[in-house]
């Protein structure tokens, strides 16, 4: 294919459009004293390490086993800063973000990212803060 420009540029970013989608496994941690699963728990932070990346979605990948359903809640990453010049692209970002995630208790624990756009995106590592309950759960 071809881009045509109408000015010339010195650097340009181009691509076509795709909706990637990463989904955590659901949620174990590795030294926990007992098994999380069967147990409810709640994102309540994440911490997602970026390199060179411009915009995506995050949030929460909700599964209610009482209603049979499973329910993606996310919410655009801010890109955009004060001090930038509106009408330019943002810089691409490279490091950690610490995002406060929404929502309730579900049993899996899942984190999902995604994009809608043709821009730059390289997730390195996805840590978060859980709160582990004990609610029943429907045979």
């Amino acid at each position: 294919g071809t881009i045509n420009l109408a000015a010339p540029a010195s650097y340009a970013i181009a691509g076509f459009p795709y909706s990637p989608v990463l989904v955590t496994m659901p949620f174990e941690p590795q030294k926990a004293a007992i098994a999380m699963q069967g147990r409810t728990k709640r994102v309540l932070h994440m911490y997602l390490r970026f390199q060179e990346s411009l915009s995506c979605y995050y949030g929460r990948r909700v599964s209610d086993y009482f209603a049979s359903t499973v329910t993606d809640n996310v919410e655009p990453l801010q890109t955009r800063s004060g001090p930038q010049i509106a009408g330019q692209a943002p810089p691409l970002f490279t490091g950690i973000k610490r995002l406060d995630s929404s929502g309730g208790f579900d049993t899996e624990g899942q984190i999902i990212i995604t994009q809608d756009a043709p821009l730059p995106l390289t997730v390195l590592s996805i840590n978060a803060s859980v709160d582990v309950g004990d609610l029943p759960m429907a045979a």
